[in-house]
């Protein structure tokens, strides 16, 4: 593949700025519209609009961050642009477009590392820049680094569902603690609970490698396949992938679970916890559908098919053997 000049990248990647300003705004003329769609014909031009695009699509979740704000006014601060690109820009922010404003810079490429966050009880689906899809379950977070030749995401907390757009050339590499997973054209799914890791497979294949330990020993996973890592130690175990993936449809499944794991899935959506009041109910065997959050009606469900007591104080639910 011929490599393209850094000023003609950089061109090109100010110019998309621009026009994706512009096509935001209402009142373009249709004459405007042929005219960038003679610029998108250069595949250059292409790929730099294509990769503004998905920035914006995920964009929402960086609206508010603060490093984005501040990159976005030093750009703005920064460059000297013509008239047209002046009033271009002004559009751009004025419509809240931070993807373009942040590129605006001339001759200047920022590598792009957006930080997608939810909060507790919330999920989110994003489009990232490459096409590839990420689904996230309530409090995690994310990095995004697509600079070059590389898609790496780094999991810092949670959980998140990828699907991976195929490309030969860039691998899709997601980093959670001492783990690397790289994605061989697959939707899998990645979970880190403190220092444990989980990867499971849905379709596709997934290489998993520990960061620190032999490379050699990378094993390849195959769908339906988890593997669990904390401190150096490795469990690799078949899954129900509709159950393990449940959370994306707003639901928990549970079957045959331990009553004290299901009460620690049930925790994780919602602001008021569940308590087991008696060690003993920590094995009680669970199975059922629960709606994500509704912790109200998950202890209410347990107290009554179990003939627990009840008790309710505050933002905590205790369940306690009767009498």
């Amino acid at each position: 593949m011929q490599d393209v000049p850094e000023a003609n990248t950089s061109r090109s990647r100010s110019e998309a700025a621009l026009w994706f300003a512009e096509l935001k705004n209402r009142s373009i003329s249709v004459e405007r519209v042929a005219a960038f769609r003679k610029w998108r014909q250069d595949p250059a031009n292409r790929r730099a609009y294509d990769e503004i695009d998905g920035l914006w699509r995920s964009g929402d979740a960086l609206v508010d961050d603060p490093d984005m704000q501040r990159l976005a006014a030093d750009v703005l601060a920064s460059t000297s642009p013509s008239a047209m690109a002046r009033r271009r820009r002004r559009a751009a922010v004025g419509a809240g477009l931070l993807a373009a404003a942040i590129v605006l810079s001339v001759g200047v490429w920022r590598p792009w590392q957006p930080r997608l966050v939810t909060k507790v009880g919330e999920s989110r689906i994003a489009v990232l820049s490459d096409g590839s899809k990420v689904t996230l379950d309530t409090a995690t977070k994310i990095v995004v680094d697509f600079a070059g030749d590389r898609r790496r995401v780094t999991l810092s907390r949670g959980r998140a569902f990828f699907d991976v757009a195929h490309d030969k050339t860039r691998p899709f590499v997601v980093e959670a603690g001492n783990e690397r997973v790289e994605a061989l054209g697959t939707r899998f799914e990645v979970r880190k609970d403190g220092d444990q890791v989980q990867v499971s497979l849905m379709e596709g294949a997934v290489k998993v490698e520990n960061l620190h330990g032999d490379r050699a020993q990378s094993p390849v996973l195959a769908p339906g396949d988890q593997l669990a890592a904390t401190d150096g130690a490795v469990v690799r175990r078949k899954v129900d992938m509709q159950v393990q993936t449940s959370w994306r449809d707003g639901k928990l499944i549970f079957k045959e679970t331990p009553l004290q794991a299901a009460v620690g899935e049930v925790n994780r959506y919602s602001q008021q916890k569940v308590e087991l009041a008696d060690e003993g109910l920590e094995d009680v065997k669970v199975s059922g559908v629960f709606k994500t959050g509704d912790t109200a009606a998950f202890a209410s469900a347990i107290a009554t098919l179990y003939r627990l007591e009840l008790e309710a104080d505050g933002r905590t639910v205790r369940l306690r053997p009767r009498g």
